[in-house]
């Protein structure tokens, strides 16, 4: 591909206050999470509709769920385009791909049921009347999250899960670091690496993310690899801290620099 194109800039937030940071700043799409409870850390089911009802579609959310193999229920993700789940502990558990699309199919599921149970009485007579039928918006998906640094994970090592999610048609993946200490993803990981595996799965039809303490002097490389999303914490926040608060100015150079790919940078 010749031209340019737009990357996707995620800026994950923890409540409504980042929430409207992150949007002021000009985030593509907003990640909710509970950074205290680790990489992947839910949030309250409280905060995330909290911060639906304030975003309104404005961007689209996504919403971290935790850990694949400590997943218990499902929260109510209606007007979530995607939840994420991690893959630590999976290297133990070679059936975690069939777990992981168990919960897929589930999450499909409870969204059909919640869209039909809106769409009545005085809902259903609006819908008719201006010719929408059920709930506007996407359906809403899961996304496996490959950690960079697998091994302290003990995770399927990034390479595995790739060729999985291509295989199986998996509509995205992200890759991140489990470990929020210090280390960013390109020490875990080449740059060529992930510059092959970008292409690769955007021929595959699969959205490509990239995190992991990632920081603005990182945007040549990030241009390089064109993922679809790169998504940031810690560079959004106060002081780089990612357990601070967002901020708009942050967010605001994060999109400046990252999301527009240089012409040809996408070229198979």
């Amino acid at each position: 591909m010749g031209t340019s194109s737009q990357v996707q800039v995620l800026i994950s937030v923890r409540d409504v206050s980042e929430a409207a940071e992150a949007l002021a700043g000009g985030a593509h799409i907003l990640d909710v999470k509970e950074p205290s409870r680790g990489p992947l850390g839910a949030a309250d089911e409280a905060t995330l509709r909290a911060i639906s009802n304030y975003v309104r579609g404005r961007v689209r959310l996504t919403a971290a769920l935790g850990e694949l193999l400590q997943l218990a229920a499902l929260p109510d993700l209606s007007g979530f385009w995607a939840g994420k789940v991690g893959l630590a502990g999976c290297a133990a558990a070679p059936n975690w791909p069939e777990i992981f699309e168990r919960w897929f199919r589930q999450l499909q599921a409870n969204r059909l049921t919640r869209n039909a149970e809106r769409v009545d009485g005085v809902a259903q007579r609006s819908a008719l009347a201006t010719g929408q039928h059920g709930t506007s918006g996407e359906s809403t998906i899961l996304v496996p999250v490959a950690y960079a640094d697998w091994v302290e994970a003990k995770a399927p090592s990034p390479q595995v899960v790739f060729q999985i999610a291509s295989t199986r048609n998996w509509p995205a993946i992200l890759v991140d670091t489990w470990r929020k200490d210090g280390p960013c993803l390109f020490d875990y990981l080449a740059p060529d690496f992930l510059m092959v595996w970008s292409r690769r799965l955007r021929q595959a039809g699969v959205m490509f993310g990239l995190a992991g303490s990632l920081r603005q002097e990182h945007a040549p490389v990030v241009h390089a690899i064109a993922p679809a999303v790169v998504a940031f914490r810690g560079a959004a926040c106060t002081a780089g801290n990612r357990q601070e608060g967002v901020r708009r100015i942050q967010v605001g150079q994060l999109v400046r620099n990252f999301s527009l790919t240089p012409c040809g940078a996408q070229s198979a």
